[in-house]
């Protein structure tokens, strides 16, 4: 370990024995070594962080012994501060690095061995590289192995679990500060930036999603946000926010009206309320994740038909880097999710938002760890329709 070695997260012990764990899963997919290209997955496995999102990086994981991190040269003094390893390999800026990456295996031995990739759509690995690196690696065997650390991921340490407690009280800070801001003339970035502020402020990284505020008929569309909108009476607002510590993010979501809301309004976050306090009442270990979608499905059976609904009560989250907070996406609360069990220490965004495509928007979420006697809502402000 490097001298420099001063801003490691969790104890190395933790991250040995994470790779122990990713090398334990290895074996039984018969792999010589993982080459592991998710920023996210790479900083749960050595510590090592960097804004860059868009450069290439890699951990190459063997079956035994320690991991070797691959970063471009200009990158690499962020692992000398951050990641646990002693054997750090670069690049140069504008070099070729998946030749580098072949040079890599090759002194290792493995350029003809069963090698794991990550193939998601945030993985450094993309499309065009990914046919290089094969055609390289012409005498090796690719095998996807994308949801190899995921599954390892989803359940949480204790110490895993209190920076997503302490993410969860700035979230929490965050979203009422834009609630407090949100007036009748004020515009939607005037709220974002009361979020915003408040979450810096208060100790927050930056963000793996920013500060989502829409307002009004843009409410009803999903994944709209702020666009220097002003408020007026009968608006909703959608909020969503998400602080981050340590790359851990635990969101929230509430909804506000500018004015006396309508009987729909009312009708539709009152569901989306419903949906989130039975999931939040029900989730324990043992609980099967389709059964879980059932019981949130009943409070919304009377809803209109033509309402849009985005079908998953729950995911699971970890660390994370722009643009998602979600670390395992074959982890979630959904009807037909038979595979999913919920177990001690997975940690979820529990969410119901549901639209009125280009009338209005309601919303409820809670970040919420799974506990031997249920389950701890992470997040806290009161869980209603906000009236302002």
């Amino acid at each position: 370990m490097t001298e420099l070695n001063n801003e490691l997260v969790f104890s190395i012990d933790e991250y040995r024995t994470r790779v122990k764990n990713v090398q334990t899963a290895m074996a039984e997919k018969e792999l010589d070594a993982l080459l592991c290209h998710t920023l996210a997955n790479i900083n749960y496995l050595t510590g090592f962080e960097s804004i860059a999102i868009n450069k290439y990086w890699m951990v190459l994981i063997p079956s035994n012994g320690n991991p070797i991190l691959l970063s471009q040269d200009f990158e690499s003094h962020n692992a000398k501060i951050g990641s646990w390893l002693d054997d750090i390999v670069t690049y140069p800026i504008g070099s070729d690095y998946i030749k580098r990456t072949k040079d890599l295996l090759t002194s290792k031995g493995l350029h003809k061995k069963r090698l794991g990739v990550e193939l998601n759509n945030i993985s450094s690995l993309s499309a065009a590289d990914y046919l290089r690196l094969r055609a390289s690696l012409n005498q090796a065997t690719l095998i996807d192995a994308t949801s190899l650390v995921p599954k390892i991921m989803s359940i949480k340490t204790q110490a895993e679990i209190e920076y997503l407690r302490q993410a969860g009280r700035i979230s929490s800070a965050g979203m009422q500060a834009a609630i407090d801001a949100a007036a009748e003339g004020k515009t939607d970035n005037e709220l974002a930036a009361a979020a915003y502020l408040t979450m810096i402020k208060s100790g927050s990284e930056y963000m793996c999603i920013q500060p989502i505020v829409t307002v009004g008929s843009r409410s009803g569309i999903p994944h709209s946000t702020h666009k220097r909108i002003k408020l007026k009476k009968g608006d909703v607002i959608l909020l969503e926010m998400g602080a981050c510590i340590f790359r851990y993010s635990s969101p929230i979501m509430r909804t506000v009206v500018i004015g006396t809301p309508s009987d729909s309004v009312k009708q539709v976050a009152e569901a989306c309320i419903a949906s989130v306090n039975i999931l939040a009442d029900n989730m324990k270990p043992g609980v099967v994740a389709s059964e879980l979608a059932h019981m949130a499905k009943d409070v919304l059976r009377h809803l209109p038909k033509h309402l849009l609904w985005h079908g998953c009560y729950c995911y699971s989250i970890g660390p994370g880097f722009p643009p998602t907070w979600e670390d395992y996406a074959e982890i979630a609360v959904k009807e037909h999710n038979d595979k999913t069990i919920l177990k001690l220490g997975m940690v979820f965004h529990t969410s119901t938002s549901i639209r009125d495509i280009g009338n209005f928007g309601t919303t409820c979420s809670e970040t919420i760890v799974v506990t031997e006697n249920g389950c701890e809502v992470l997040t806290n402000v009161p869980r209603k329709l906000f009236i302002r």
